[in-house]
């Protein structure tokens, strides 16, 4: 079962790290353009490529989850081994493990039946336990949102924070503080 692991493992951070070099190309080539916004390239570099990372190791998790969810153990006969009632030395098969939506077709015309009753029960359970993880997944994905847009508001990121000017009845004076908040006197905030 470990050597699945291990596969599964080693298949899913291949293929999500394809991505993320890809991404990191992309975020090069258009990285040169948040210079015309008053903003320094290389720390919006290090900013977003920083979260590209963090978001390639969230989905190397989920991916590996989702598919040892899905792992099947069967036991049968191991490739070059002859099914004449055991493994080597007359001792007992070990189980084989079977990667979900593999295209191996490993069924005997004469168990045809009892397994087709078996698959259609478990194509069921199947469907039930994908949904359930597509929703868990969903959740997770709903909490990280909430988290970055609280972190956000929270002042994250000062370009979209706009100050907004407190409205009072009072008119404050050229040396007083501003009442919008920024700390500064109200001849060089709002007053100019």
């Amino acid at each position: 079962m470990r050597e699945a692991e291990c596969i599964v493992m080693l298949n899913v951070i291949d293929n999500q790290w394809k991505d993320h070099l890809l991404s990191m190309d992309h975020l090069k080539e258009g990285i040169g353009l948040r210079g015309y916004g008053q903003k320094d390239p290389l720390i919006e570099y290090k900013k977003e490529s920083f979260e590209l990372f963090q978001d390639m190791m969230d989905r190397i998790e989920d991916e590996t989850i989702r598919y040892l969810f899905f792992l099947q153990v069967t036991t049968g006969p191991a490739p070059g081994e002859s099914g004449n009632g055991g493994g080597p030395g007359g001792l007992p098969e070990r189980p084989k493990p079977v990667l979900p939506f593999s295209d191996e077709d490993d069924e005997d015309d004469e168990d045809e039946d009892s397994e087709e009753a078996l698959v259609s029960a478990s194509s069921e359970e199947r469907r039930a336990a994908q949904s359930s993880v597509e929703n868990f997944t969903r959740n997770i994905q709903r909490k990280k949102d909430k988290e970055m847009a609280a972190l956000q508001f929270a002042g994250g990121s000062d370009a979209t924070a706009e100050k907004k000017q407190a409205v009072s009845d009072k008119k404050a004076g050229r040396n007083d503080p501003c009442p919008c908040g920024s700390g500064k006197k109200y001849k060089k905030c709002h007053g100019a």
